[in-house]
């Protein structure tokens, strides 16, 4: 019994647990706190991406619709404008007889084809090509050259009232497909963003199962990188056209 010792208490119960130290803890909450931060901008990057590819394609189907009745419209005008053709030249023929006519001293046929060109300008001649007929001849007798015969279809005005219609749906239908090749780029980019995000998520979250200090702080700030690379790019990424929290609670 001399030669009784009591085994020391670690010989019973294993060695003793290091304390972590406060700068491991510390680092432990950064962690933590950038997962959460990185989670929550993958998921903002992914909704922004989402609502882009909505409206590219929102904006692509109301390029198709306005292009296709902007060549409905340029077809009615061009139909229109032929009708319009016809009867001028109809009224040239009149007026030509008319002179004749009038040459000839032959007054019932001068009156007669006098009441025909009166009752087809009232009945089937439409304001906007009287006054291109009227602008024809005001031409003709300032003896302008414009490069081919006179004819009131070389008026602007008039052919707006052909094709002014058709040329306005055209150019929306233009800055529709603008609108979604800009949406379509603007959700690509934010698909990048959000891979770099997930990148940087992965690497968070392993950061903490190394022991050594070296490693994980290597993997810390290769996080931390892609983290700051993706926020930054996406600081000047456009938000969706009329883009409003509002909108969601309305």
């Amino acid at each position: 019994m001399d030669n009784y010792y009591p085994m020391p208490p670690q010989q019973y119960y294993g060695e003793p647990k290091k304390k972590k130290s406060k700068i491991h803890n510390h680092f432990e909450l950064l962690v933590v706190i950038m997962l959460g931060l990185t989670a929550l901008l993958t998921a903002w990057a992914s909704w922004i991406g989402s609502l882009h590819g909505g409206n590219q394609t929102a904006n692509f189907a109301l390029s198709n619709n306005l292009t296709a009745e902007g060549n409905a419209e340029y077809s009615m005008g061009l139909q229109l404008m032929m009708s319009d053709m016809v009867l001028h030249d109809r009224l040239v023929g009149y007026t030509l007889d008319r002179v004749i006519a009038g040459e000839r001293e032959d007054w019932d046929a001068y009156e007669h084809l006098m009441l025909r060109i009166e009752l087809i300008i009232f009945e089937r001649v439409s304001d906007e090509l009287y006054y291109a007929i009227i602008w024809a001849d005001e031409q003709f007798e300032l003896g302008l050259e414009l490069g081919a015969p006179i004819t009131p279809f070389m008026n602007e005005d008039l052919l707006a009232t052909y094709f002014g219609h058709a040329n306005r749906l055209q150019v929306r239908a233009h800055m529709a497909l603008s609108a979604a090749e800009s949406d379509g780029a603007n959700a690509d980019a934010y698909g990048l963003v959000s891979v770099f995000y997930t990148v940087a998520l992965f690497l968070f979250g392993i950061a903490n199962t190394f022991k050594a200090e070296s490693k994980k702080l290597v993997v810390f700030f290769t996080a931390s990188g892609a983290f700051i690379i993706a926020t930054f790019y996406m600081l000047f990424l456009p938000l969706p056209t009329g883009f409003s929290f509002f909108n969601f609670f309305g």
